[in-house]
């Protein structure tokens, strides 16, 4: 990892580091996310996924062909690897499709994007969405401060974005969670495939940072 844990302040400060260095080279996020040809529905990207090898978090965009809201051009999926789980921390469900172990992963939450390239809100999924380990939110949260994509290959604006954007949205992150966890428990969705999202947000990161700093 490339420096400790980021507090709300100092994923902040990241965060608006990144995007104005972003903004001098004329070169925003997603052009530095996503390939200069077309995308393609469902292709991850980068490719080969945004992965840290100290921390095992992991990241990526990808788009639906049908998206819930036709204002959306697609999301950021974040992810913990197993191994960051607290020892005492109860797994909930494993994958029904058994991943390499590299690809033990709980998933965070989404980050969707606009057609403009701007974060609009943020998501959980149901556990068959990623066929993750699914994991209870207070586990989650306690295992937050491992996710860092920042020693990640690629491009360090990206990862430090990524990053920084996690955490500054951590609160929001914990209330989606809980209400992600309090469906469950009532039975709505399960394994059911008609609720793939159980949770959703709008977010506004412009007031965030000025909250924040």
């Amino acid at each position: 990892m490339n420096g400790p844990a980021l507090s709300r302040l100092g994923a902040a400060e990241a965060l608006a580091r990144a995007t104005i260095a972003m903004a001098q080279q004329q070169r925003p996020l997603m052009p530095r996310v996503l390939p200069p040809s077309a995308m393609r529905a469902w292709d991850r990207y980068p490719q080969g996924d945004i992965v840290s090898p100290s921390t095992g978090a992991r990241a990526f965009y990808h788009a639906h062909p049908d998206g819930d809201d036709e204002d959306e051009h697609g999301h950021f999926h974040f992810f913990l690897p197993v191994s960051a789980m607290p020892a005492d921390a109860l797994c909930l469900r494993g994958p029904f499709e058994r991943l390499p172990a590299a690809d033990d992963v709980v998933h965070i939450a989404a980050m969707a994007f606009s057609t403009r390239g701007l974060p609009t809100a943020l998501f959980t999924l149901n556990r068959w969405a990623t066929d993750e380990w699914l994991y209870p939110a207070a586990a989650i949260m306690q295992a937050l401060a491992r996710f860092d994509l920042r020693d990640a290959p690629g491009d360090p604006l990206v990862t430090t974005w990524l990053t920084a954007a996690v955490h500054l949205c951590r609160d929001q992150i914990a209330a989606l969670l809980a209400a992600r966890d309090a469906a469950l428990a009532t039975g709505i969705g399960g394994e059911d495939r008609a609720h793939e999202r159980l949770s959703q947000a709008p977010i506004d990161l412009q007031q965030l940072l000025g909250d924040a700093l």
